[in-house]
């Protein structure tokens, strides 16, 4: 799931979302083969991979802290509210 805006700012409607892409009687894909990307909300990505099968991937926009604390003017984006190390 990519491309829909940050999908764990509506955590539920992804996890509804991927339940029936998965279920039997719905979609029936293979968990293996959906990835949702994500910014890197640590609690949220905490909840998903404790609710879903579905593959993770996190677009770090710097390496460290300081360099991303330092693009937060730039970016003005919800990584900077969360550690490098956190969510790595």
């Amino acid at each position: 799931m990519m491309g829909t805006g940050e999908p764990f700012h509506n955590l539920d409607a992804v996890l509804a979302a991927l339940s029936v892409f998965t279920d039997p009687l719905g979609l029936h894909f293979s968990h293996n083969k959906i990835t949702v990307s994500t910014v890197g909300l640590v609690p949220e990505i905490e909840r998903f991979a404790a609710n879903s099968n579905a593959q993770l991937a996190v677009s770090l926009h710097a390496p460290t802290d300081e360099v991303c604390c330092g693009l937060c003017d730039v970016l003005c984006c919800v990584c900077c509210m969360c550690c490098v190390a956190d969510v790595v």
